[in-house]
């Protein structure tokens, strides 16, 4: 088991980057239970889920928290956001290119431990219920052998580690 040790460096100062990053917009926290959000979630869900996707066995849709996200990235371009394990992060990842206005290309980073994870169980699974971008296979470069969509953007999958 792992000890929590705080960090022993020197704080933080002041500088041009931390005002930058204190500076960045901010809004209030989401009511993910709110009809709102589940109104988004429904909209995002209509936008980018394949006509009679399921997940799991259920219809596939998105989270409010996800749909929160996406509204955000769109929004703002980027943002950062506190999601929990479990909330659905990957599958954000992968739509994040498709919700960028004018994003031809995006890079994800996973960890090279997670590859084979990645390709075979979870890209699978969601590029069948989503509208997901156009995948390109590590360094080399290689598009995956699925249907080439030209309104779509191309995802890079890099491994680190």
């Amino acid at each position: 088991m792992k000890h929590f040790r705080p960090h022993l460096g020197r704080p933080v100062t002041d500088s041009d980057d931390l005002k930058r990053i204190l500076e960045l917009p901010r809004r209030p926290p989401f009511n993910l239970d709110s009809q709102e959000a589940q109104q988004l979630a429904d909209i995002w869900t209509a936008r980018l889920v394949r006509p009679g996707a399921t997940l799991g066995g259920k219809p596939a849709k998105l989270r409010p928290v996800q749909a929160a996200a996406l509204s955000e990235l769109r929004a703002l371009g980027g943002f950062v956001g506190a999601i929990g394990v479990g909330h659905g992060k990957e599958l954000l990842c992968i739509l994040a290119p498709m919700v960028l206005p004018d994003c031809k290309t995006a890079v994800l980073l996973i960890p090279s431990e997670a590859r084979n994870q990645f390709y075979v169980h979870d890209w699978p699974r969601y590029s069948a219920a989503f509208k997901a971008p156009n995948l390109v296979r590590g360094r080399g470069g290689g598009l995956s052998n699925e249907p080439f969509y030209n309104d779509r953007p191309v995802l890079h999958v890099v491994t680190y580690g």
